[in-house]
Formats: C-alpha cells, structure tokens, sequence
C-alpha cells in the first residue's frame, strides 16, 4: 500500500540525487581545456562577469559569493540588465550562462555581439545557438 511506484515524483528526484555527482566529475574532467581558458582571461582581465536569466541567474548569484570568496573579481547580473546597458571599455571575462544555450536573452546578446578572446559560454545542450557560438563548458 505504502511501496513507491516506479516513475512517480520521489523516485525520479532520488534517481536524479544518485547520478548528479557522477554529471559533475565527468562535467568536470571534459571541461578541464576550456576551464583553463577560462581561468587564463580571468586572470588577465582581472573581472569576471556571469549572465543569465532565471535560475541561470540564480546559481551565477551563488557562483559569484564562492568567487568573490577566492578573491576573484566577480559580479552575476541578468542577461536583461546585460543587454541594456552601453558598452563599457572595461576589460572583463563575460561566461554566459544558459541551460537551454536558446535563452532569449542569451540569444539575444549572440546576435548583438559578436564575442571575444573573453567571452565563453557554460550550457547543457552543446548544439545550441550559445555552444556553437562561443567555447563553452558543456555540463553532463
């Protein structure tokens, strides 16, 4: 009466839970060569800027307090707030972030810019208009 069903809500979350950290190192491990690219423009550029929209934005705000922690110069905004406001000189490092790699603002910004040496992208979908458009880190 009380056995969980195969499929339902709770044991797709826990199957969910279960491979999360096995995505994370194979997420990892692939990324190290574009990860290091990444590292090298921070450096050089001494800022970091993350972008997205929704919960895109919302684990950038997290990455941004553990960044800033490692003593990186780092700064999530939504990719909204991005679009509107006029280039700045400054130099930085801009990781566009999108799950889909299809946001709207994200896409948005592609056709509007046509990139840098310091601009990268992180998504999940590697045929995206962001994992075509820019050396993105691709998650597992």
């Amino acid at each position: 009466m009380n056995e969980p069903l195969a499929g339902n809500g709770l044991a797709m979350l826990e199957a969910e839970m279960a491979r999360q950290h096995a995505d994370a190192r194979a997420s990892l491990d692939a990324a190290r060569p574009v990860i290091e690219r990444i590292v090298n423009s921070v450096a050089e550029t001494g800022r970091l800027i993350l972008t997205g929209m929704g919960a895109s934005h919302y684990g950038n705000r997290v990455a941004e307090t553990a960044l800033r922690r490692a003593g990186i110069d780092a700064t999530a905004i939504p990719a909204s707030e991005l679009l509107g406001a006029p280039a700045t000189p400054s130099r930085h490092t801009l990781l566009l972030v999108s799950q889909s790699g299809e946001s709207g603002e994200i896409a948005a910004w592609l056709d509007r810019a046509s990139g840098t040496d310091h601009e990268f992208g992180l998504t999940l979908a590697p045929t995206s208009r962001l994992g075509q458009a820019r050396l993105c880190l691709i998650g597992a």
